[in-house]
């Protein structure tokens, strides 16, 4: 059997949370799925989401809909593709396994299995009216043009905060060290009560 690193295996971990894209670029139209299957999609999100209240079938096809729109599956591919890039450049020990890990992100991170749990929280947190304001909203010249600059944006986005974070450092440590002479070196009451 396999044994990863424990850091190494948190890191993929992370990756497959992060692997949840934004609009990203996308090559392809925007082809809205027949109803059928967004009713289909919508039972399956039901029970992915434990029974969240559901969303109705009108919404359920408007959100697929709008995540065509949006080029989700190209994005899920191209975002996936991205972040392992990223994790087998900062754990070279993982590059033995980049074809498992391609093949099992490809298993995972794919419209099958997430595309009908993001549909439906789309569907349940936008109104109709609103998921077709969007689906026109990605179809316009701009809509695209932030289809097509998220990564970058994101990429620069990610750049800056980890900058800033960097430039800082000091301060949080000495922050981080106070808290700890506070404390006698545990944490505070305050962190160790469950939130209610």
């Amino acid at each position: 059997m396999l044994r990863l690193p424990i850091r190494s295996a948190r890191a993929l971990a992370l990756v497959a949370l992060l692997a949840s894209p934004l609009p990203l670029l996308a090559q392809r139209p925007a082809s809205p799925m027949p109803v059928g299957g967004a009713v289909r999609m919508a039972t399956a999100a039901d029970t992915v989401l434990g029974g969240a209240a559901p969303a109705d079938s009108v919404r359920m096809a408007l959100a697929t809909q709008l995540l065509d729109s949006m080029h989700y599956e190209a994005v899920l591919h191209r975002s996936v593709s991205v972040m392992l890039d990223a994790q087998l450049q900062a754990n070279p020990l993982l590059q033995d396994y980049r074809d498992v890990l391609e093949r099992f992100f490809e298993k995972y991170m794919s419209m099958e299995h997430i595309g009908p749990p993001t549909a439906a929280l789309y569907a349940q947190r936008f109104t109709a009216p609103e998921l077709r304001e969007l689906i026109a909203f990605y179809s316009t010249p701009v809509g695209r043009k932030l289809i097509e600059m998220t990564p970058d944006l994101m990429q620069e986005g990610t750049r800056l905060g980890q900058q800033i974070v960097q430039e800082h450092t000091p301060e949080l440590m000495s922050m981080m060290n106070e808290q700890m002479q506070r404390t006698g070196g545990t944490p505070s009451a305050r962190s160790s009560t469950p939130e209610r």
